[in-house]
C-alpha cells in the first residue's frame, strides 16, 4: 500500500491491487478514499477589529473590509479606502481626495467637530443598504463653466441641504421643479421657495449667481448634510420628470436603467450648449443616454458616457405612472467618471457589449443643431425599446431625428444581425428654410468598415456620409420622410454586391479560414468595438489561413475585399 498527500484533504490512502500477491511491480489498479472536514466561516461582526489612525499612522494596519476604521487624526487619502464602518471623532479632520473612493460595508459616523470631507470627483460609496449614518459630511461638487443665466441640473447627496444656501448668490425665483403634467416651458417649470431643502432623489434646476461673470466660469458648489445611503424612490409621472443622483458617489446609469425597466426609458442631461436669444434656445441643449449608447445635445458637446454623477440632476421619460429606483448596487467608484453636465468635453467609453452605432449631426454655417444615434444591438427590434431606444426630448428646434411608429427619436436601437439591406428612415423639423447640412460624427462596431450613405428622398441623391457632409436646401416645415440611411449605393447596381454565399469564414485548428470564389485583394479583421487586429493587403489568393489571432471567444468581423473592388463582411467567433 502507498500513502499519498494531497494538499486541502485530510488523508488519501491508495492500496494496490496486484494479481502476483507482492507489492513489486505494475501498479494495475487502484482505489482512493478521500477524507474531509467541512469548515464554516463565520465572519465577526463589524467592530470586533478595529484600527485607529492618530494623524500618522494606523494601529491595527490599513483598514479592510472587516475591519472598522476610527479616525482621531487629521487624514488625506492617497488612494480608495476600504472598512466595515467609518467613525471620525471630534476634532479629526478626514478628507477623501480627487480619484478616491471610501468604501464603507455600513455606516459612516461623524463626530461633534470631526469632518469628513469628499472632495470634488471623489466618492463615499456605501454597500449596506440598512446601514444608518450619523453626523454631517461635506461632499463639493464642482459644475462646468457656467455664464451668468445659465442653468445647472442639481441633485444633492445629504439630507437637510438648503437650496439658498447651496447656491446664495442665485435670485430666490430662480429655483425651478419640473412637473411631467407642463406642456410648455412656463407650465413645466415651476419656482420653488429658495428655503425649500432638496428632497432625495429629485433634481432641481437653479440659475447661476446673478452677479456671475459673463465668461465662463466654474462654480464650486458645496453639500453639507447627512449622507442619503440605501433605497431611494421617486414617484413618476407618465411623461418627462426631473429626478437626481442621490449618493455621494457616481451611479451605473446602465444599471439604473436596468432596474427600472417598466419606467423608465431613456435619460437626458441639460447641458446648455448654446444660451437663450430672446429667452429661446435656438438648438438642442438636452445630451441623451440609453443602454445603446449616448447622444451629444448637437455636434462637438459632451457624449454622456454611462455614468451619472454626483450631485447631477437628469431627466427621465417615464412610459407610466410609477417609481423609479435608486440602489447602493447602481453606485460606483469615483475612478469611473468624473463627467459632469453642463460639460464641454467629449468623454466616451465603450464595453464590451456587442454594438454597432453610426452618430450624425444636423449643422448650418452657424449653428450645431443636434445629434442622433443610430446602432445595432442584441434584444432591440424595429419597433420601440424601453431603455434601448430614446425619444426626443425638446421637439421645438431644428433637429434631424429617427422615425419610429411616426414619433421622433433622438436614439434608435435595431436587432442584430446587421443586414445591408436595411434602410432607417430619418425626419426632418426645420423652423427656418435654407441650406444645413448632415455630418458623420463617429461610427463603431462593423460600421468602421461598412459603407453608409443618406438617401435625400425629395432629390433622390444617395451621398457617402463617411466621405463628406451632406448638404441640402429645404423650406420650413416638418418631413418625415425627407431622408434615409441606406448601406448600399443602388447607383452603382451589381458591382457593388457579392453573394454571402460566395465567401465562406470558419475557424478549424486553431486557424481563421477564409474560402472565396474568386481572388482576393485584402483581409481585415476587426473586434465589435472596431479595432482593427489584423490586415493583410496582399492575399491575392481564393483562400487565406490566419493564425495569428488567438482563440478568446470573441465576435471577429472580416471584412474581404476582392480585386475587383467588391467587399463582403463576415462575422465570426474565434
Amino acid at each position: 500500500a502507498y500513502s499519498l498527500g494531497i494538499e486541502g484533504l485530510i488523508a488519501a490512502d491508495i492500496k494496490t491491487v496486484n494479481p502476483a500477491g507482492n507489492n513489486h511491480g505494475p501498479l494495475n489498479s487502484f482505489a482512493i478514499q478521500i477524507c474531509y472536514r467541512q469548515i464554516t466561516e463565520t465572519p465577526n461582526a463589524c467592530g470586533t477589529i478595529t484600527t485607529t489612525w492618530d494623524g500618522s499612522a494606523w494601529s491595527n494596519g490599513v483598514p479592510l473590509r472587516n475591519v472598522a476604521a476610527i479616525f482621531t487624526g487629521n487624514y488625506t487619502s492617497t488612494a480608495d479606502l476600504e472598512a466595515c464602518s467609518v467613525t471620525v471623532n471630534a476634532g479629526a479632520n478626514v478628507t477623501i481626495a480627487t480619484g478616491n473612493t471610501l468604501i464603507v460595508g455600513g455606516s459612516v459616523t461623524v463626530i461633534g467637530s470631526g469632518t469628513l470631507t469628499i472632495n470634488n470627483n471623489a466618492a463615499l460609496r456605501q454597500i449596506d443598504a440598512s446601514a444608518v449614518n450619523t453626523g454631517n459630511i461635506i461632499v463639493k461638487r464642482n459644475s462646468a463653466g457656467m455664464v451668468r443665466l445659465d442653468y445647472t441640473a442639481w441633485s444633492s447627496p445629504v439630507s437637510g441641504q438648503q437650496l439658498q444656501a447651496f447656491s446664495p448668490n442665485t435670485l430666490a425665483n430662480r429655483f425651478y421643479e419640473y412637473l411631467y403634467t407642463g406642456t410648455t416651458t412656463p407650465t413645466a417649470y415651476q419656482s420653488v421657495s429658495a428655503t425649500t431643502n432638496f428632497l432625495k432623489g429629485k433634481g432641481y434646476m437653479i440659475r447661476a449667481a446673478n452677479d456671475w461673470p459673463v465668461t465662463s466660469t466654474i462654480f464650486n458648489g458645496q453639500f453639507t448634510g447627512v449622507p442619503f445611503n440605501g433605497d431611494v424612490t421617486m414617484s413618476l409621472g407618465k411623461g418627462y420628470n426631473l429626478l437626481g443622483n442621490p449618493y455621494a458617489s457616481p451611479m451605473n446609469a446602465t444599471k439604473f436603467l436596468d432596474d427600472n425597466p417598466s419606467t423608465v426609458g431613456a435619460l437626458y442631461f441639460w447641458t446648455h450648449t448654446v444660451p437663450a436669444s430672446g429667452g429661446i434656445y435656438p438648438v438642442n441643449n438636452y445630451a441623451s443616454y440609453t443602454k445603446l449608447g449616448g447622444t451629444a445635445s448637437a455636434a462637438g458637446g459632451a457624449v454622456p458616457n454611462g455614468t451619472i454623477q454626483t450631485g447631477q440632476g437628469f431627466y427621465v421619460r417615464a412610459y407610466d405612472f410609477g417609481v423609479a429606483k435608486f440602489t447602493n448596487l447602481q453606485r460606483i467608484n469615483a475612478s469611473a467618471s468624473t463627467q459632469f453636465f453642463r460639460n464641454n468635453s467629449n468623454v466616451a467609453t465603450t464595453t464590451e457589449t456587442e454594438k454597432h452605432r453610426i452618430w450624425l449631426n444636423l449643422n448650418d454655417t452657424t449653428n450645431n443643431y443636434n445629434q442622433i444615434l443610430i446602432g445595432y444591438i442584441n434584444g432591440a427590434t424595429n419597433g420601440v425599446d424601453s431603455a434601448i431606444d430614446g425619444e426626443v426630448l425638446d421637439k421645438e428646434n431644428t433637429m434631424l431625428y429617427n422615425v419610429i411608429n411616426d414619433s421622433e427619436y433622438v436614439i434608435q436601437g435595431k436587432g442584430l444581425p446587421f443586414a445591408n439591406t436595411d434602410e432607417i428612415a430619418l425626419g426632418l423639423k426645420a423652423t427656418t428654410a435654407g441650406t444645413y447640412n448632415i455630418s458623420l460624427e463617429n461610427v463603431d462596431g462593423l460600421f468602421t468598415m461598412q459603407n453608409v450613405y443618406v438617401k435625400d428622398n425629395v432629390t433622390n441623391t444617395i451621398h457617402d456620409i463617411k466621405q463628406t457632409p451632406y448638404a441640402f436646401t429645404t423650406s420650413n416645415g416638418v418631413f418625415n420622410n425627407r431622408f434615409t440611411v441606406v448601406f448600399t449605393n443602388a447607383a452603382l447596381g451589381n458591382q457593388s454586391f457579392v453573394s454571402d454565399e460566395n465567401v465562406v469564414v470558419f475557424t478549424q485548428n486553431e486557424e481563421l479560414k477564409i474560402n472565396a470564389s474568386q481572388e482576393i485583394a485584402k483581409v481585415e479583421v476587426f473586434d465589435v468595438l472596431g479595432r482593427n487586429i489584423y490586415k493583410n493587403n496582399k492575399v491575392n489568393d481564393n483562400t487565406l489561413n490566419i493564425t495569428s489571432i488567438a482563440n478568446r471567444n470573441q465576435a471577429l468581423l472580416v471584412k474581404i475585399t476582392f480585386t475587383t473592388g467588391q467587399s463582403v463582411t463576415k462575422k465570426v467567433i474565434k
